[in-house]
């Protein structure tokens, strides 16, 4: 079984809500959103196949849930202008 085939296979429902979006993050609603993540992640690894992980900085500002995301600067060489998730770098990890 390859990713592109578990990625296909997989049913998500966007109108369902485990957390609430409008309350501030706590460690009760980490906790749940880490025990509802669990077990997808175990039937995502694939032997033999690279796989990869996605790391969501989650915070709250002013009491509202949010995602840290960062503006690169207007003058950057490269990618100028564009909302990335914030320090993200990209690098080989030997495990």
């Amino acid at each position: 079984m390859t990713a592109a085939h578990i990625a296909s296979t997989t049913r998500v429902n966007p109108s369902a809500s485990i957390i609430s979006l409008t309350s501030p993050f706590t460690l009760n609603t980490l906790h749940t959103l880490r025990t509802a993540l669990i077990p997808h992640a175990a039937t995502c690894v694939i032997p033999g196949e690279a796989n990869a992980a996605v790391l969501i900085p989650l915070c709250n500002v002013d009491g509202v849930p949010g995602v840290l995301l960062e503006l690169r600067g207007g003058t950057l060489r490269s990618h100028a202008g564009e909302v990335r998730y914030a320090w993200t770098v990209a690098r080989a990890v030997s495990l």
